[in-house]
């Protein structure tokens, strides 16, 4: 089950990556996923979009994928579009974080990481109300399956 405890409206760095929650509670063993989407300046092409947690100012942070407690919990939905969206499975509780977004591009000096940031909070339950606001949310960055 997956709740949604505030929605932001806004987005950040210029508008060019938009994080649609600002606080997501999610219940242990489900899986979380974490809108996203982009839009960069004229003439630059993406070469990488990854998320990261709790950076610190002045230290590369790396990419979830890279990490051993996330291996094989971690799918980006990013495919050469402005899809920055990031799903999370099998929670446990050290998932509680900070997650940000990252996008480089081709101008190495002009990559940009989401200043509003996900704070991921694993629990036993959370209210249903959240979940279906969550799940509102998320229909609109996710492809739909054919049926």
């Amino acid at each position: 089950m997956i709740c949604l405890l505030d929605v932001l409206s806004e987005s950040d760095m210029k508008d060019w990556v938009n994080i649609t929650h600002d606080h997501i509670c999610a219940v242990r063993g489900s899986s979380v996923v974490m809108p996203c989407s982009f839009t960069l300046p004229a003439g630059q092409t993406v070469t990488k979009v990854f998320w990261l947690i709790d950076p610190q100012k002045g230290k590369v942070s790396s990419d979830l994928i890279s990490k051993n407690s996330y291996k094989g919990r971690v799918q980006y939905f990013w495919n050469n579009d402005n899809n920055c969206t990031l799903k999370l499975s099998k929670l446990n509780k050290k998932d509680k974080a900070k997650y940000h977004a990252r996008i480089e591009t081709n101008k190495g000096e002009q990559n940009w990481q989401s200043k509003p940031a996900v704070q991921l909070t694993v629990t036993g339950k959370c209210p249903i109300s959240h979940y279906f606001s969550h799940l509102r949310a998320v229909a609109q960055h996710l492809p739909l399956p054919l049926l």
